[in-house]
């Protein structure tokens, strides 16, 4: 069957390749087969949770890492509490209890780091001063 005949759906961001089982995966855009299984699909989106949370994981940490700005590491917890939320359904998806409550535990102390560095000092509250090592 020529590629413009199989139907496809846009799903979201992920690869560039294709497989044998009917999905043509571009960059920038994953579009899923009407072909595959309703479990090959939920795989798809297993990966895709997995990947968001991993890639968020890391920006959110170079983002507190390098404290380039008070505001900026406060964004950091910002995308931190995302990725935790990520983590969670990726781990409620695939039956890991054990990374699910590491993350909700996460995710509560994100919030704090959210608190400490965007609320508190908006709301008139002194933000976390720089300490020199």
């Amino acid at each position: 069957m020529p590629h413009s005949e199989v139907p496809y759906h846009m799903l979201w961001i992920i690869y560039g390749s294709r497989n044998n089982v009917g999905t043509i995966r571009y960059t920038g855009l994953c579009f899923v087969s009407s072909k595959l299984s309703p479990f090959e699909n939920y795989m798809q989106i297993e990966s895709l949770v997995q990947w968001c949370a991993t890639l968020s994981g890391i920006i959110a940490a170079i983002m507190v890492a390098f404290n380039f700005s008070p505001k900026m590491a406060g964004w950091g917890f910002v995308i931190f509490t995302a990725s935790s939320i990520l983590w969670v359904l990726f781990g409620t998806l695939s039956d890991e209890l054990p990374l699910t409550v590491q993350n909700c535990v996460l995710f509560a102390i994100n919030l704090v780091g959210v608190y400490r560095w965007l609320l508190k000092p908006g709301l008139g509250g002194d933000a976390p001063s720089e300490q020199s090592s």
